[in-house]
Parts: C-alpha cells; sequence; structure tokens
C-alpha cells in the first residue's frame, strides 16, 4: 500500500478510530480503579488523579496540537501523537507506584490529543459537502466509544487484570500509528504564519458572549458526567455493594442514555432550533441530577437510586452537547478550526477540575457527589436561560 492510498470511507473510519482512542483510554480504565488502587497501594483519592491527570492533559495538549497542526501540518502531529500514546500506555501498563502511572497517564493524554485535533481537523480541510458529509459519519462513529468502553475495560479488567488495558491501548495506538504513515495523505498547506494570529482568535472567542455561554453549558453538563466516572467505581462497590463484574453494565446503561440523547438531538435538528433542544436537554438533566440528589439525601441505597437518573442526566446532556457546540461556531464563523480547539480543551480542563472536586470531597456515600451533580445541571439550565434571552 502508498500513503494516501485508503478508500475514503476507510479514511474517515481510520480517523475515528485515532480519535476513538483518547476516550477508550478515559473510559476503559474507570470501572478498574478500585483494582489498580488495591494493586498499588495507594488510596482511591490518588488513583482517582489519574482520571484528573489525564482530562487536565487532553486540554493542554490541544490548546498546543492546535498551533503545531498548522505549521508542521496534520499528518507529522498524528504519527508523532500516536508514538506519545503507545509510550504512555506502555508506562502505565508496567507502572509499579502510582506516581508512575500518574506520568504514564499524562503523557498517554498528550498523544491522545493529536488525535482529537488534527484527525477532526482532516476531516475539516474537505471542501464542500464531502467534509459536512463525513464530519457527521466521523462524529456518529466516534460517539460509539464512550458507550462501549467501560463495558470492555470492566470485562478485561476482571478477566486479565487491569494493566492489560494499556497493553491493549498500547497495541490499537501502534496500529493506528501504522496505518497512518501507510494510508493517510496530507490535507494541509502548512503556513509557518499561521501561529501569528493565533493569540488574536483566543481574544476573538473570549469577548464573544454566545461562544463563552455555549462553551460553559457544554462543560457544565459534561463535567457532571465525570464526577459521576470519578465518584462512581467506589461508591457502587463500597456503598452499593455491586459485582465489580457487573461495573460496565451499569456504565453502559448510563452511556446509552447519552447516546440516545445524541441520537435524539439528531432526529431533532431538522424541525427544532437549536435553542429549544438545548432547554429541554438541560431541564431533563437538571431534573434527573435534583432526583439524585433527593434520593442520596434520603438515604436510598438501591443501586437504581444512584444509577437511574444517571441515565436520564446523560440523556438531557446528549440533547445538549452537540448543539452547544453548534451554537458557539455559529458565533465565530470562520474560526471553526480554533473555536473547537479551545471549545474541547476547556471542556476537558472543567471537567477535570470537576473531578479534581470529588477527590477532596467525602466518598462514603453519593450525598457529595450527587451534590455536584445537581449545582452544575443548575448552572446549566441558568446559563441558557441566558441564551434565550441573548437569541430570541
Amino acid at each position: 500500500m502508498t500513503r494516501g492510498g485508503a478508500s475514503p470511507v476507510a479514511r474517515i473510519f481510520l480517523l475515528a478510530a485515532i480519535i476513538a482512542l483518547g476516550s477508550l483510554a478515559i473510559h476503559m480504565f474507570v470501572p478498574a480503579m478500585p483494582a489498580a488502587a488495591a494493586a498499588l497501594h495507594s488510596d482511591r483519592s490518588a488513583v482517582q488523579l489519574a482520571l484528573t491527570f489525564y482530562l487536565i492533559s487532553v486540554a493542554v495538549g490541544q490548546l498546543v496540537i492546535g498551533p503545531l497542526s498548522d505549521r508542521l501540518g496534520r499528518r507529522p502531529v498524528l504519527i508523532g501523537g500516536t508514538i506519545l500514546f503507545v509510550a504512555g500506555s506502555v508506562l502505565c501498563w508496567v507502572a509499579g507506584s502510582i506516581g508512575a502511572l500518574l506520568v504514564g497517564r499524562v503523557i498517554q493524554a498528550l498523544g491522545a490529543s493529536s488525535g482529537l485535533v488534527a484527525g477532526r481537523a482532516m476531516v475539516g480541510d474537505e471542501e464542500g459537502g464531502r467534509g459536512a458529509r463525513d464530519m457527521a459519519l466521523l462524529t456518529a462513529i466516534v460517539m460509539l466509544a464512550p458507550m462501549l468502553a467501560p463495558v470492555i475495560g470492566s470485562v478485561i479488567a476482571q478477566t486479565l487484570g487491569w494493566r492489560a488495558i494499556f497493553a491493549i491501548l498500547a497495541v490499537l495506538g501502534a496500529a493506528c500509528g501504522l496505518a497512518i504513515w501507510l494510508w493517510i495523505a496530507e490535507t494541509h498547506a502548512v503556513d509557518p504564519a499561521d501561529g501569528s494570529s493565533l493569540l488574536a482568535a483566543w481574544g476573538r472567542l473570549a469577548r464573544d458572549p454566545v461562544y463563552v455561554r455555549n462553551l460553559l453549558i457544554g462543560t457544565a453538563l459534561s463535567g457532571g458526567l465525570y464526577v459521576f466516572l470519578a465518584a462512581s467505581p467506589f461508591l457502587l462497590v463500597g456503598f452499593y455493594a455491586a459485582d465489580p463484574v457487573r461495573l460496565g453494565v451499569y456504565y453502559g446503561i448510563v452511556a446509552l442514555g447519552a447516546g440516545g440523547g445524541a441520537l435524539t438531538a439528531s432526529a431533532l435538528a431538522a424541525r427544532c432550533p437549536a435553542r429549544s433542544i438545548m432547554t429541554g436537554g438541560t431541564a431533563i438533566a437538571a431534573l434527573a441530577a435534583v432526583a439524585l440528589f433527593v434520593a442520596a439525601a434520603a438515604e436510598q441505597h438501591r443501586i437504581g437510586c444512584f444509577v437511574a437518573p444517571m441515565v436520564a442526566y446523560a440523556f438531557g446532556g446528549g440533547l445538549v452537547t452537540p448543539n452547544a457546540i453548534t451554537c458557539a461556531l455559529s458565533a465565530v464563523r470562520g474560526r471553526a478550526g480554533t473555536a473547537v480547539s479551545i471549545y474541547g480543551a476547556l471542556q476537558m480542563a472543567g471537567s477535570a477540575l470537576a473531578t479534581l472536586g470529588v477527590a477532596l470531597l467525602p466518598w462514603h456515600n453519593p450525598v457529595a457527589p450527587a451534590a455536584v451533580i445537581a449545582a452544575l445541571a443548575l448552572l446549566g439550565v441558568a446559563l441558557q436561560s441566558g441564551n434565550r434571552a441573548a437569541q430570541p
């Protein structure tokens, strides 16, 4: 095979796989966190930092990868990113201490950020209707990763051990890197002067109230889901006495809620304004989060009282997220690449702060994380009210 020899459909599936690696590395490890804590003789707060550090590193990495892909091209950035991803995965695989695991997660995340930015940028470089169609297909494929990853991670952790998760991620990363080298051609005409306007573009985004408001809405709703991801492994096993083998099932159910919300948003897009869908989504998420908090405060110790509200919350988030991105980008036409990069980086940073807060909160019952999730959902409702007032 020669470079760039992949068919258009195969190329999209390969780019989707590269982008999905970053999501797989987040969600596959979540069900294995208690096992990793025990194996490394660490407490749950330290292991939760593996999720927090990963999110922070992806956020920072996206800010760096954006300008690099403009200066150096998409292809070399993708190849370099996969090398970093494999190196970080191997370090996590052989880690003998929590410190080594955290360092490996940072390296892994910096590599994953190249796919998130440069992979989407390659599709964005296409012109006309083909670019729009390919971006839609890419998004649909990538949505499967967070839905399936916790289930896969739980099965691997139970059958092969938690370290096998990182061994498998290393192999997948190496396969993607080789495929890029063989079959993906450069799509961007390198212009070293592009970086000179980056700060100006950032300033324009920061001054646009519509962009900022929609960014904050998306960050608030995704932050609630990451609070759940950080707290739930220990709560489900330690508080609700769930069978660890079933953790993947519970995460899969919640992920199906998010996927159902995103598919519903897609079906409604032709008939309803994005802001109306967002209003409904934030309301559903807020009602679900309040129900979660009330159940926790009332000491309802059934697993369903913890998982069912999160399914509804995830459904509301699925309605909101794609529309929040659409509304944000509509406010800054001509700067979509920079806008997506900043949106993704700040959303990851906000989610990282949320998970860091969980690591510092009492974890012996679900009241504290439920309160954080409810607060974030209500913030989303308040911000969306401002959206409706500002954009009739």
